[in-house]
């Protein structure tokens, strides 16, 4: 929990500081929502590796799994982040991540994570395919 709440915060204190949108309440349903994609993905892959990784001969049987896990992977992850909505109230938690520097490294990290989670995926269905 205490790593969503730093990727949570990292998007948010970003959000703060955009030229629009960047209200306390919608920079926070912003960045509830930018968490959520931004886990999603490598959450799913990894999940979809071990499954692949356990099961490979059934590449078919994996690839449908990989869809449940995607949906399992929305719902926890938007249960998880439910509470996060306080944080409209409080924009200071996210003053240190405010900085010009700390937001290029958030929204590199951004587009990063899911980059990396369709590698995972891409490895997974390889392993599925074996």
């Amino acid at each position: 929990m205490p790593l969503l709440r730093y990727v949570f915060l990292r998007l948010y204190g970003a959000d703060l500081e955009r030229r629009s949108r960047s209200g306390p309440a919608t920079a926070c349903g912003d960045a509830i929502a930018q968490t959520i994609f931004m886990l999603l993905v490598p959450c799913s892959a990894v999940i979809t590796l071990v499954i692949a990784a356990c099961f490979p001969t059934n590449a078919e049987a994996v690839r449908d799994l990989g869809k449940a896990v995607v949906i399992a992977v929305v719902i926890l992850l938007t249960v998880l982040t439910w509470n996060f909505k306080s944080y409209a109230d409080i924009p200071n938690s996210a003053d240190a991540f405010r900085t010009r520097a700390s937001r290029l490294l958030t929204w590199l990290l951004f587009f990063l994570m899911p980059l990396l989670g369709i590698a995972l995926f891409v490895v997974a269905l390889g392993l599925g395919n074996t």
